[in-house]
């Protein structure tokens, strides 16, 4: 059902979320690639979770301070969520802030550690942002220079976004564009 729900919302809109979807290729044992890609939580006292990207629709409900909401896209000042119970609907943009979901935080934090091994990328632009999940909006870990090497780990389904390891050991997600491999 919850599957279903967001692949509706995602046609219904035509936008890039499938991006956030995890990846195709992951041969690293963690378990970050089955978690979504980037949540966010309720940070004013009550938010309105609404049916439409716009003030004047329908509220679906009021969540509390606190509530964590599993992103499907941005849009806007609005980000399209899914809610712990899987309703969907939108919220303000900014009356949330994105955090790191719990077993992420756990496969990034365990003593398992991505290998630096073949095959490679570099950096093909001045300054590329290595971010926490595949999409744009998601917290930047590091702004890496040209000429950086990275470990590839796996790609996105669309093949936009490559999940890949520095040498430093630091794991993220890299718009393809901005790479090359060698």
């Amino acid at each position: 059902m919850q599957r279903s729900i967001r692949h509706l919302c995602l046609a219904i809109t035509l936008s890039s979320a499938t991006a956030m979807t995890g990846l195709v290729v992951a041969p690293t044992p963690t378990r970050a690639a089955t978690v979504p890609a980037s949540s966010v939580v309720v940070v004013t006292p009550a938010l309105n979770l609404r049916a439409a990207p716009r003030l004047s629709a329908l509220i679906l409900r009021r969540l509390s301070r606190g509530v964590v909401l599993r992103v499907l896209f941005y849009h806007i000042s609005w980000v399209a969520v899914v809610t712990p119970d899987a309703l969907v609907g939108y919220v303000y943009r900014y009356d949330v802030r994105p955090i790191a979901t719990t077993t992420t935080i756990a496969a990034t934090t365990s003593t398992a550690r991505a290998v630096f091994q073949p095959p490679y990328l570099t950096v093909a632009v001045a300054a590329a942002a290595l971010r926490f999940s595949p999409a744009i909006a998601a917290p930047v870990l590091i702004v890496l220079p040209r000429h950086t090497t990275l470990a590839l780990l796996g790609v996105d389904r669309t093949g936009t976004w490559a999940r890949v390891v520095t040498r430093a050991g630091r794991v993220g997600w890299i718009a393809r564009f901005m790479t090359v491999s060698i």
